[in-house]
């Protein structure tokens, strides 16, 4: 009996020894949770914390380079001119009377500009005019005319100005390149140049004008001819009787008071199709051409 019992005290007792170790245990496990969860639940908070503390300097600092982005682009902007038509501004250049300033080449300018083995180049002395004269800066360049010498030049500058600029070279002064003429127009300058003529009808003109007309279209010949008429002038580009003959207007120019007019001969012989055909060409221009009319015939087709 006794021994039952001690059996069983002992058995109590190393029981309540492993609960009393696995409660002890338990408590310290608890416990190291409890502190590790703590840690991680603080160190969440910290990069919490700092992210959002860097996310305002993230948004507000620009990338590697950006932060002068926006002022390089003004700047880049306000250098970069507007889109210019070219066509259209050569095509204003042709129709004003304005043709802008001249410039006396002195002795003394050639004898300095020989000095210069860079008067030698064209290009070189349209950028030096346009920089040092102009006080503006060159953005693009093209030959316009048929020579070479003279040559005339439209010009556009970052400003967005267009100038027609003709040049010289200067065979007996070791080939050295001048500015003989300038004349700058603005891209809105464009619009504001009156048309140089029309093309009309001869039942669209006064009756003085048909009056003038009748005897030179009842020719078989080709007639160039001109009318003034008041401030303005009546120009007449007639083929032959023949009904193949046809007449285009190339291009009509002011130089001062004279006018001057390219235009084409085409002969439709071989051609079924006569729709093509004109049988004269009558221009109204807006000016009084006291110094005459010029006719040039620049091109001669047989289709």
């Amino acid at each position: 009996m006794r021994t039952w019992a001690l059996s069983v005290a002992t058995a109590l007792l190393i029981c309540g020894s492993a609960w009393a170790g696995y409660m002890v245990g338990t408590d310290v496990e608890s416990k190291r949770n409890e502190e590790q969860a703590g840690r991680v639940i603080a160190e969440n908070e910290a990069l919490r914390s700092k992210l959002q503390n860097q996310a305002p300097a993230a948004e507000a600092s620009p990338p590697a380079n950006s932060a002068q982005q926006p002022a390089e682009a003004a700047e880049q902007n306000a250098k970069e001119p507007a889109f210019i038509d070219h066509d259209a501004i050569l095509d204003a250049f042709r129709r004003t009377d304005d043709k802008g300033g001249s410039f006396e080449i002195t002795e003394k300018d050639k004898q300095e500009m020989m000095a210069e083995p860079r008067s030698r180049d064209y290009k070189w002395v349209l950028r030096t005019f346009v920089e040092k004269k102009l006080g503006k800066k060159l953005n693009t360049f093209q030959t316009t005319s048929r020579t070479v010498n003279p040559r005339i030049l439209l010009a556009t500058t970052t400003d967005g100005t267009a100038y027609e600029i003709e040049m010289k070279k200067w065979p007996a002064y070791d080939q050295i390149w001048t500015v003989e003429r300038f004349n700058g127009m603005s891209p809105g300058d464009v619009g504001s140049v009156a048309p140089l003529y029309q093309a009309v009808k001869k039942e669209e003109v006064p009756k003085n004008v048909q009056d003038w007309l009748e005897p030179l279209l009842a020719s078989p010949e080709w007639k160039t001819e001109y009318l003034r008429d008041g401030k303005k002038t009546y120009v007449l580009i007639k083929t032959s009787s023949s009904p193949t003959d046809s007449v285009e207007v190339e291009d009509v120019s002011l130089w001062i008071e004279e006018v001057t007019v390219k235009y084409q001969t085409y002969d439709y012989a071989n051609s079924e199709d006569r729709s093509f055909v004109n049988d004269y060409a009558l221009l109204e221009i807006p000016y009084e051409a006291k110094d005459g009319v010029q006719f040039t015939k620049t091109l001669s087709i047989v289709r």
